[in-house]
């Protein structure tokens, strides 16, 4: 990296003739420290600029001599800050805009990004845009790496690192940790520090086997005698077992990959990989899948991104192997994508980048591949502190995902890197329901009983707490892999059941869930209700935006007190209690003296209200997957006007109406929310079957009327002889035809006369009426297939009539259906 040297000229140049007391008492050390830093020999010149900045702190140019040894050397480069700092205030308008953008530089190692993003934007205001494109575009993007490491910063992982003991040291940097699947020996590179500053560092591969106590004291790798190859080598890779080694070797011209056998601590019987690998360019590292038929290595080769790309190869049933495929720009950026470590799951990747969500240097990288689909999904940043502002590389994973191990820089007082071991809290492997339940026209929340059970035990899930009167909020824990069957009793609604399948996964992920209830209403009257349920995941990892990081490890804790809570106190007496809340049977006083039970609320409000604040604001703006979808049940007019039908709970049978079925489980992949990226696709999630939405191809006209559910009757009534009807009937049919347009309802329509007059005349009148009402049907949108219209003739009812009985008959009746 080019720091203050570029512009030391400019400023000596601009101080010429100008010179500070500070050295006037010692012009010939002065001197002498001058042509040492010149001459680039920063480590010696800083002793002798410390000693005479000693008689004069306050010397503007001894302060930015300091800072600019400091920024040159081997040591902390971060100590530069207060002397640059200092000579800038003093002399601001005699440096360069660079000093600027080389204080921004320190401030982002130091983790001070907004001193960093200030003093960048300063740069930018200062500089010629015309004249230095390359540092301005570096500058804007540093200001958007310091937004990002901010924010992974201030949402730090919940996982211990810690240096690997007896390799961790401040004289050689250890690099390229790669542990075999069963953890018993890891293999690293070590550059051993030559006397001479700033001179190239001799690479030695060793190895350390894990032993009771730890690792033991790291030895060196030998090649055998027998290998005949010409180049440096280092190293580039191992088999997942550990017993195969691959090589980078590197000729001067391009980087080549090679494997060989490790016996005793010795490479034997070394070969290059082949040309589907290895080209006229650089390949750095591979990670080979645990069956050995996947490939994966970064190279420069044309045809990527920009610099080093990742590329995988695959190996046939006949053992040929593929052509190199890259992986793509949701993997490979312009910049460096280096380091692949594909786990033994073979779907997890990890990767080192300088592009993505990046704090700062390279960064780790985690992506997950669906083969069903043959898509990566979007990286995801590791996180702080796995990842720091220098860089951080070549990380790999233990088989169940508890240890990683990498290599960073990180508060290394020599910029080296050492090897880091990262013990992570696994994830539950859970989804977490957050619910809200409202209904009635206008919505509000609704006291509710919420149940559900594992359909193939019929036992009840223990982790369901129903929603708050109040609010209407609910929670629900459900074990993955399942298909339960959720009852959902709220007043005034008849019970409903929903159908929900589990994924298998091994992650935990949220899902946001809605559940409207609403009475269905035609002409003043209640005939039905209606169900609404909308299931909704976020992608709140989405890298190409701002959006925050959310912190699971709080949330993992409730949900773990959760559980314990519930065990402990029981589902009698959590029912009981419940019960009380809900239809408010009980003083309040006295429920919160059920301290437990107390407690018990107090954890479900939290996790339901324990969301990212930041992640809320960008939930829209990341919806991987929001489909509203549920079902309208008709009353109808017969006696017994609903369908019940038994659900087992336990040993109690709930009666609900039929259930809202999700698709086969067989349609899900597995799933987790950082898997998910920004396309919204429905293979991911079911989507609910609508049983009431209109149907264009159902034949109402040609139905069975053994079959049709009758939900509405409405009659209108005519002048004797006439069938014009009246002014006051015509927005009720306009209604009635709205309904016929929204639901996957049918009509019937039917038209009857009086007994007065000739029986023929009667039958063209009865048909005239029925035809006058579906007429103005027409006139609304409404196809024949949609209404059954029939002239019924004359009513005769065998009793003596008189002028207002026979008012009666001359009408139509319109009755609404459903196909049941």
């Amino acid at each position: 990296m080019r720091f203050i040297i570029v512009y030391i000229t400019l400023f000596v140049f601009l101080i010429s003739g100008t010179a500070q007391n500070a050295y006037c008492q010692d012009k010939p050390t002065f001197g002498k420290a001058r042509k040492l830093f010149d001459d680039k020999e920063y480590d010696r010149a800083l002793e002798m600029f410390l000693n005479l900045y000693k008689a004069k702190s306050e010397d503007f140019e001894l302060n930015f001599y300091i800072g600019a040894c400091y920024l040159n050397s081997d040591f902390e480069k971060v100590k530069a800050i207060p002397y640059l700092e200092y000579a800038v205030s003093k002399k601001a308008d005699m440096f360069p805009s660079l000093v600027f953008k080389d204080l921004a530089d320190l401030y982002h190692m130091d983790y001070q990004f907004d001193k960093s993003i200030e003093n960048y934007r300063k740069y930018l205001s200062f500089t010629d845009k015309n004249k230095n494109i390359i540092n301005i575009e570096y500058a804007e993007k540093m200001i958007r790496v310091c937004e990002t490491a901010k924010r992974l910063t201030a949402d730090s992982l919940k996982v211990i690192i810690e240096k690997i003991p007896g390799l961790a040291n401040s004289d050689d940097s250890d690099i390229f940790p790669l542990v075999s699947a069963d953890e018993s020996v890891m293999y690293f590179t070590r550059k051993t520090a030559n006397e001479k500053p700033f001179s190239q560092k001799k690479e030695t591969i060793m190895f350390s086997r894990l032993t009771e106590s730890g690792f033991s004291d790291p030895q060196e790798i030998r090649l055998s005698s027998e290998n005949k190859f010409e180049g440096v080598m280092t190293l580039a890779g191992i088999s997942p077992d550990g017993d195969h080694i691959f090589l980078k070797v590197s000729n001067g011209e391009n980087d080549d990959l090679y494997t060989g056998i490790i016996i005793n601590g010795e490479v034997k019987y070394m070969v290059p990989f082949n040309n589907k690998i290895n080209s006229a360019y650089s390949e750095l590292s591979m990670s080979m899948t645990a069956d050995g038929q996947d490939i994966y290595f970064s190279s420069d080769r044309p045809g990527g991104l920009g610099g080093y790309d990742i590329y995988t190869i695959t190996k046939d049933e006949h053992g040929n192997w593929s052509e190199p495929k890259n992986l793509g720009p949701t993997i490979n950026t312009e910049t460096d994508d280096i380091a692949p470590f594909i786990h033994p799951d073979k779907q997890t990747l990890y990767f080192s980048s300088k592009g993505h969500d990046n704090m700062g240097g390279y960064d780790i990288f985690k992506t997950l591949f669906y083969p069903k689909n043959d898509v990566w999904a979007s990286p995801e940043n590791a996180g702080f502190p796995v990842n720091s502002t220098g860089d951080d590389i070549f990380f790999t994973l233990n088989v169940d995902g508890s240890i990683g191990y990498f290599s960073s820089s990180y508060n290394n007082l020599y910029g080296n890197h050492d090897i880091y071991k990262a013990s992570f809290q696994n994830s539950i492997p859970l989804t977490l329901v957050k619910g809200t339940i409202l209904a009635g026209d206008p919505l509000k929340p609704v006291k509710a009983n919420i149940r559900v059970v594992d359909k193939t035990s019929n036992e009840r899930v223990k982790y369901i707490y129903n929603p708050n009167p109040e609010t209407g909020k609910y929670l629900m824990i459900f074990p993955p892999g399942k298909n339960y069957d959720m009852v959902i009793e709220a007043e005034g609604y008849l019970p409903h059941r929903l159908n929900i399948y589990i994924p298998n996964q091994t992650y935990f992920y949220e899902l946001f869930q809605i559940i409207h209830l609403e009475p269905v209403k035609s002409l003043g009257e209640v005939i039905g209700e209606e169900i609404t349920v909308t299931n909704s995941f976020f992608d709140i990892y989405d890298n190409s935006n701002d959006s925050a990081r959310h912190n699971y490890s709080e949330l993992l804790s409730m949900i773990e007190e959760l559980i314990v809570t519930t065990d402990s106190l029981g589902l009698e007496y959590i029912d009981k209690i419940s019960s009380q809340v809900i239809n408010k049977t009980s003083n309040p006083e006295d429920i919160s003296k059920e301290k437990n039970y107390d407690g018990l609320l107090n954890l479900i409000e939290n996790a339901i209200e324990t969301t990212d604040s930041a992640a809320l604001r960008k939930l829209d703006e990341n919806t991987i997957y929001s489909q509203k979808s549920g079902r309208i049940y008709f009353y109808g007019l017969s006696e017994d006007k609903t369908e019940l039908v038994p659900c087992l709970i336990g040993k109690d049978t709930v009666y609900t109406l039929p259930p809202i079925i999700m698709k086969d489980e067989d349609k899900y992949p597995p799933l987790n929310l950082s898997d998910l990226t920004n396309e919204k696709t429905d293979s991911l999630i079911t989507s609910l079957l609508n049983n009431n939405i209109a149907e264009e191809n159902t034949d109402f006209r040609n139905s069975d009327p053994n079959r049709r559910k009758t939900v509405l009757t409405y009659v209108i009534y005519f002048e004797t002889g006439k069938f014009d009807i009246k002014e006051d009937y015509i927005n009720d049919i306009k209604q009635l035809a709205d309904m016929l347009k929204n639901y996957n309802l049918g009509a019937e329509i039917y038209g009857f006369t009086d007994d007065q007059g000739d029986d023929e005349k009667n039958n063209t009148l009865s048909q005239q009426r029925a035809t006058a009402v579906f007429e103005i049907f027409s006139g609304q949108g409404i196809t024949p297939r949609k209404a059954i219209v029939k002239g019924k003739g004359e009513i005769i009812s065998g009793k003596t009539e008189t002028e207002v009985s026979r008012g009666k008959h001359r009408k139509t009746v319109i009755n609404i259906f459903e196909i049941e």
